[in-house]
């Protein structure tokens, strides 16, 4: 009786296990996308600067 109940919950452990470990891979692809995203949007916002300066 015990023993299908533990089996029961260590699965559940590794799944949630394993999604937590997918939700942090999907936060740090989420973050490099963001992070390209800004730096991209600083520079182009740097160059229209320097555009308007030099007009």
């Amino acid at each position: 009786m015990i023993a299908p109940a533990f089996a029961h919950a260590v699965a559940l452990l590794g799944t949630a296990t394993r999604q937590y470990a997918r939700g942090a891979d999907d936060y740090a692809r989420y973050r490099e996308v963001l992070l390209v995203f800004v730096s991209f949007y600083e520079r182009a916002l740097a160059l229209l600067t320097a555009m308007v300066w030099c007009v």
